[in-house]
């Protein structure tokens, strides 16, 4: 396996949870981590640096394109470059499709699907100029068989495995970057977003 030390990495949804586990185990191998968060993730960046790493937060709403493209020009500006992208951030809501509201579906779409497709073009430019990068997709176990009871993050994440991931990862890849991957972890006990 090749090295991840020196690279540069952006974790969405790192201020706690999954996230925050992906960007403590990022630091842990000498990766420069950017811990992306509309939740200040101050507690996740202190945890880096008092084991060595090399860490910064940047609090962002990864469903409004100007925040992210703030938050890019700050990773730049700092590390003047992006090697790993992985979209972490996510949101559901406890509801059958037909308890969902519109203002249901929407709270959860606009940061997990919305938000990845904005974070894949916020840093697809540089991974294509650099003919490098790798992005990692976090899925959910709702899009497996007999799972149920959060509905609108089933169907959000399954656009995400079949569009945004293959589209998003060709596009990138024609540049020479590295295919994307795409991770579906088990259920984790998490505190819940505000």
């Amino acid at each position: 396996m090749a090295s991840i030390q020196g690279k540069v990495a952006i974790v969405t949804g790192s201020a706690r949870g999954i996230g925050a586990g992906i960007a403590a185990r990022f630091g842990k191998e000498g990766v420069k981590v950017i811990c992306l968060d509309r939740n200040p993730a101050a507690e996740t960046v202190n945890h880096i640096k008092s084991n060595g790493g090399d860490a910064m937060a940047i609090q962002c709403d990864i469903s409004k394109q100007a925040s992210i493209e703030a938050a890019v020009r700050q990773v730049l500006d700092t590390y003047g470059t992006i090697d790993i992208l992985v979209n972490s951030a996510g949101l559901s809501k406890m509801a059958s499709i037909t308890d969902a509201t519109e203002a249901d579906w929407d709270y959860v779409n606009n940061v997990t699907l919305k938000g990845t497709w904005l974070m894949i073009k916020g840093v697809a430019p540089t991974m294509k100029a650099n003919k490098s990068g790798k992005i990692i997709h976090l899925g959910s176990m709702m899009l497996l068989p007999g799972e149920s009871g959060e509905l609108p993050k089933a169907y959000e994440n399954n656009p995400i495995v079949s569009f945004l991931e293959d589209r998003g990862a060709v596009e990138v890849a024609r540049k020479n970057a590295e295919s994307d991957e795409k991770v579906t972890p088990s259920e984790v006990p998490t505190e819940k977003p505000s």
